[in-house]
């Protein structure tokens, strides 16, 4: 099965504490990815989410080097990696859906072009194109073999 991983998952993963169930939870579910159980997806929107996070969380002086060491983490798991859709595919997708949240068009964009069948994520506003793309928090969602 084909799921998108949204930032907002990612971000807990990489920066949760251990014991966070939103980290615990996000990280079994790389360990299914891993395990070749499910095939995830991110997009390099989310990079430049992350990084915007990171600065608004973070002193400016170590900002940089938690964000090199969130890639480095990040990149070690066999994730695919989406970039952006040019123009005519992104209105081509566009018109099949509305969501409140413009800077999440991207990303329900992305994952229906990847053909996934799930957005992973734990914000709200995803549950407004629920009836074009199933949307699951990192625990509801249930393995199913796949081929890399």
């Amino acid at each position: 099965m084909n799921i998108y991983l949204d930032t907002s998952v990612i971000i807990p993963i990489l920066l949760g504490e251990g014991t966070d169930s939103k980290h615990m939870d996000g990280k079994v579910l790389l360990e299914k990815i891993e395990k070749g159980e499910l095939r995830g997806y991110i997009s390099l929107y989310s990079f430049s989410e992350l990084i915007n996070y990171i600065e608004e969380h973070f002193d400016e002086n170590l900002a940089q080097e938690v964000f090199r060491e969130s890639m480095i983490e990040l990149l070690s798991y066999p994730l695919n990696i989406l970039k952006y859709p040019d123009r005519n595919e992104l209105n081509s997708f566009r018109r099949k859906f509305t969501i409140s949240d413009s800077s999440d068009v991207l990303h329900v964009v992305l994952a229906m072009k990847a053909e996934c069948e799930v957005i992973v994520t734990y914000d709200t506003h995803f549950q407004e194109v629920k009836d074009v793309i199933k949307v699951k928090i990192p625990g509801e969602v249930e393995s199913k073999t796949c081929l890399h």
